[in-house]
């Protein structure tokens, strides 16, 4: 895409384009890009990232994503946002995000319709405290429109060993108000 570094771009907006498909390396030659915007596209597929230690910013939203690549991270060590509004993530897998660098604070994950089952319980405890993770779960009843942090927690909670969703304990305790 770029045949020659560009030493001193820093930011790319590539936004409304239609853009499909992103070529591996694509962008190798901008050593020093800190923001890039590639939002309201057609991309389904994130692995088209060689190389980009000085991207701080990257939005994808508005695009066809339905999974984060697993390799992502690896090269993004300075990413500080990630945008992923309204895309078709559906479930976030554990391997993807592990990676994740320690400097990654905000992660806008709204309109996506994502399922939070007990595979989500690792939310919290991979991401710091501060990080800002916008967005809520599509699915199942119970959670839906539940802040995907807060789910997280709770499913820690309720989940079993074997990764089933417990139902909630119905209190025996009886007031002595109601025995009057």
């Amino acid at each position: 895409m770029f045949p020659l570094e560009m030493r001193e771009l820093l930011v790319l907006n590539l936004t409304h384009n239609e853009i499909t498909l992103v070529r591996q390396g694509a962008f190798s030659k901008l050593k020093r890009l800190t923001t890039l915007d590639l939002s309201h596209n057609q991309i389904e597929y994130l692995n088209f990232f060689t190389t980009a230690p000085s991207l701080e910013i990257l939005d994808l939203s508005w695009n066809r994503l339905k999974d984060i690549d697993s390799n992502l991270f690896i090269q993004l060590t300075s990413l500080r946002q990630l945008m992923l509004a309204s895309n078709d993530i559906s479930e976030l897998k554990e391997a993807n995000w592990k990676t994740s660098p320690p400097s990654l604070r905000f992660i806008d994950l709204s309109e996506n319709p994502i399922h939070c089952d007990c595979n989500l319980r690792w939310l919290n405890g991979t991401f710091h405290v501060s990080t800002v993770i916008q967005g809520t779960c599509a699915t199942p009843e119970d959670y839906e429109d539940s802040a995907i942090r807060k789910a997280s927690r709770m499913l820690i909670q309720r989940c079993d060993e074997d990764g089933n969703i417990g139902t909630r304990k119905k209190s025996s305790y009886t007031s002595p108000i109601s025995l009057l």
